[in-house]
Formats: C-alpha cells, sequence, structure tokens
C-alpha cells in the first residue's frame, strides 16, 4: 500500500519532473534521498505495471521505425521574442 506522499511523488515523476523535486513537492523533506521513494514497493509496482518489458520494446521499436522530421519554428540564428 503506498502513502499519500509516495502517490504525489510518483505522479509527479510520471510527468517527467526528477524524482527529487517530485519528492520535494509531494512534502518529503529535502534531507530525505531519492532511494526512500525508489525502492518502496509502490515505486517497484509503477515499474512493473507502466514500464514493464513488453511497453519498453514496444516503445524502442516505434522509435526505430519512425520517420517523420520535427523541426523547429525558429531558425537557429533568432531569438524567440
Amino acid at each position: 500500500m503506498s502513502t499519500i506522499k509516495q502517490k504525489l511523488a510518483i505522479k509527479n515523476a510520471l510527468k517527467g519532473m526528477p524524482v527529487s523535486k517530485a519528492m520535494k513537492e509531494a512534502g518529503y523533506a529535502e534531507s530525505t534521498g531519492t532511494a526512500k521513494l525508489t525502492q518502496s514497493n509502490a515505486w517497484k509496482s509503477l515499474v512493473e505495471n507502466k514500464l514493464s518489458d513488453k511497453s519498453l520494446v514496444k516503445t524502442l521499436t516505434q522509435g526505430l521505425k519512425a520517420t517523420k522530421i520535427h523541426t523547429s519554428p525558429v531558425a537557429p540564428d533568432q531569438e524567440i521574442a
């Protein structure tokens, strides 16, 4: 069972926030190391369910087959106003 802090930190981490910042925003003390979250059962469950080998292989395969080129709408020498 995960705590409220764990749920908030994991939610923030899934949005792309660094784990240490996600933990701080969830209410963990700054002195708390990331291992407290990343070694918890809640984190392990997340990894098993959201980051399974099957989903990682699927994403990797999609990336290898990607053909669309994304370019910047701003030329490299221009500044964004």
